[in-house]
């Protein structure tokens, strides 16, 4: 149903990443003009279902929680970068402690003027398919 990075990635195209931090892993998602696609990276070691249900719950907590201006602004993509993967290093108690280093959206100009445009909470619900599917 949608492209698995591979027309992202062909596009030349890199999330506007600000941190300097070293990283362990990423998801982007983005409506190209040919459609939506998405990459993910993570070390082969990662159990990538179980990552992907954990990162569609912190996406969702995410997003519920931001004001509705944030929730209805437009996007052309959204980025996820991780510090640490969930489960490492950590305290039951607080299991999305310090996972994600940055968390980030956007559209032109940190976006080719060709990808489609959706609202943040639009593009959430395409993620939601990618990342359940």
């Amino acid at each position: 149903m949608f492209q698995e990075g591979k027309a992202l990635l062909a596009s030349g195209w890199r999330p506007p990443i600000r941190s300097q931090s070293p990283f362990v892993g990423q998801y982007v998602a983005a409506w190209l003009s040919s459609g939506f696609a998405t990459v993910l990276e993570l070390p082969d070691s990662v159990d990538r279902a179980t990552f992907r249900a954990w990162l569609l719950g912190w996406l969702r907590q995410r997003i519920i929680s931001a004001p509705a201006a944030e929730q209805s602004a437009p996007v052309s993509f959204l980025y996820v970068v991780l510090a640490r993967l969930p489960g490492e290093d950590q305290d039951a108690d607080m299991p999305t402690e310090g996972v994600v280093a940055e968390f980030g959206y956007g559209t032109e100009p940190r976006a080719p003027s060709d990808w489609n445009t959706v609202t943040l909470s639009q593009l959430l619900t395409t993620v939601a398919g990618d990342l359940e599917g």
